[in-house]
């Protein structure tokens, strides 16, 4: 039966031949149940046969070599259609890379599938029995109806059999799969990031709770991840200065000046304790007394040292001190150039998107309509999203009062991270006692204990007047759904945030600070 050009044109049909493209994971799953007759788009018909033939043979999605299919396709198409097959790959490739699956958001598109099959079924069950019912065969139309449940349920039912080969193999591919970790320390700290993940950090206020979401975002979007940026606290610009701050770590329009950058050393370098041949100086930093001097007279010649860190030894006594590096002025073009770098190595003009509500304007209804919003405009489903931060979100309900405002919050935030299938990160702010407290601890969190009860990592914020005078931040683990934890484990990180890195690098362990000891 030949093909019939359709004026239908679903995005939502788009983006299930996308996934059936791009996606094993996605052709295992949908092939046994998507049929023909659920596509009204032309050529999405034809994209089924030839991703269904390519399955079949190699067990994998096809991905970049859908363009080798189509071109040995075209001498036998129709013009017009090998125009709009054409068109459709031309605009996939600029979207998502065909060589990697694995970052794709497959267990969304899915549930975007079975309830794609459904309406469909329903729309055709309800013409079959309306002419069924008009001629009377009212046998042929409840066959009808039996024959819907019959294979509707099939193909949209959520339930497994544990025991099947198929279940057995999708859990252990996906045991392994994550979709980011923070680099070096803090990474190995909070373990890997799993979709439907709720990640919450919690810090007294000015500990730069916002910085580190905005990090979380960068960091997502350098691994390649489509990022949600939800900004409440601060107007767009703002939020945007602090991005390009970030990703450059230029000085803000008007100043050229050299800056200090904490670095780590080792408490034996600075003392001058260390007698190993590969010790970078032989000056020592701190005076007879084992005062620590300022940094505009540090004695000349002294260098930090960090050649035994990482060699498996305890040679290595986490310290800090801090180098010079001049940061050229953030002009138009200077951005324009650094940007264009970014978006060839990481797509992120293509991954990262962002919104900004005024404070407690916006609840998380709100968040979930621009998001669906966002994904009709442009097909973009995030991987990652970041809210910045939820405790000034609007309550859901007006109605509620107290405690379960903030409860109903955390439920949605939840809900979020599991019907978008993704990893939602936020903040929250501790107690007021813990403006003075060199730790904060799960029993700190603020107006409601059940905030806790929905994620599953949540990882404290932890910084003394002194430590933010000389760049340095803690972190450790407050509650894990998933693997053990001991809340006494700090990582110390090193930051500037005058420049926007609240992440320059981390360590397991803490540095003594002692404020008489002056730097």
């Amino acid at each position: 039966m030949p093909y019939r050009l359709t004026p239908v044109d679903s995005e939502q049909e788009k983006r299930i031949l996308t996934g059936l493209i791009i996606s094993t994971k996605f052709c295992r799953d949908a092939l046994p149940v998507l049929k023909a007759e659920h596509l009204e788009i032309e050529y999405g018909r034809i994209f089924l046969r030839w991703v269904k033939s390519y399955y079949d043979e190699y067990r994998k999605a096809p991905g970049i070599h859908i363009q080798d299919l189509f071109e040995e396709q075209r001498p036998r198409m129709r013009e017009e259609v090998a125009g709009l097959v054409g068109g459709f790959l031309a605009d996939l490739s600029e979207k998502y890379s065909l060589e990697d699956d694995s970052k794709f958001n497959a267990d969304y598109l899915l549930d975007q599938l079975r309830d794609m099959i459904r309406q469909r079924e329903i729309g055709r069950t309800a013409d079959r029995m309306k002419d069924f019912v008009q001629a009377g065969k009212l046998d042929e139309a409840e066959r009808e109806m039996s024959r819907y449940r019959k294979e509707t349920a099939q193909a949209v039912s959520l339930w497994v059999n544990p025991f099947s080969e198929e279940f057995m193999e999708a859990v252990l591919s996906e045991e392994e799969e994550f979709l980011f970790k923070f680099p070096g320390k803090l990474g190995e700290l909070m373990g890997p990031l799993r979709r439907e993940y709720l990640i919450s950090f919690m810090g007294p206020m000015k500990r730069g709770k916002s910085f580190l979401l905005m990090e979380s975002a960068v960091q997502a979007m350098l691994s390649r991840l489509k990022v949600a940026f939800i900004n409440l606290e601060m107007r767009g610009k703002g939020s945007g200065m602090r991005l390009f701050k970030r990703v450059t770590s230029m000085s803000p329009p008007g100043k050229s000046e050299m800056i200090r950058f904490p670095v780590f050393d080792c408490a034996r370098n600075q003392d001058g304790s260390c007698a190993k041949g590969n010790r970078v100086g032989r000056t020592s930093l701190l005076n007879a007394e084992g005062f620590r001097p300022k940094f505009e007279n540090t004695p000349s010649g002294y260098l930090p040292c960090t050649f035994c860190r990482g060699n498996g030894t305890d040679s290595f006594l986490v310290e800090s001190w801090w180098v010079v590096i001049k940061r050229e002025e953030m002009t138009l073009a200077r951005l324009k150039k650094y940007v264009s770098g970014v978006n060839m190595m990481y797509s992120a003009g293509r991954n990262f998107r962002m919104i900004t509500y005024p404070p407690y304007s916006a609840n998380l209804q709100d968040v979930m309509s621009d998001l669906s919003k966002l994904e009709d405009a442009e097909g973009f489903v995030p991987d990652v999203v970041v809210v910045d931060y939820a405790d000034i979100l609007k309550p859901e309900d007006m109605g509620d009062m107290g405690r379960d405002r903030h409860d109903r919050t955390w439920k949605g935030l939840k809900n979020l991270a599991a019907t978008k299938k993704c990893v939602v990160i936020t903040a929250t702010q501790a107690t007021r006692k813990t403006l003075d407290s060199w730790s904060v601890k799960g029993s700190d969190t603020s107006e409601d204990i059940r905030k806790q009860a929905h994620v599953e990592l949540s990882v404290g914020i932890n910084q003394t007047p002194p430590e933010k005078k000389r760049g340095i931040i803690r972190w450790n683990i407050l509650f894990a759904r998933d693997m053990d934890f001991d809340p006494r484990r700090m990582v110390v990180g090193l930051q500037n945030l005058a420049q926007g890195q609240p992440m320059l690098d981390a360590e397991d362990g803490q540095i003594d600070i002692d404020e008489g000891k002056g730097g």
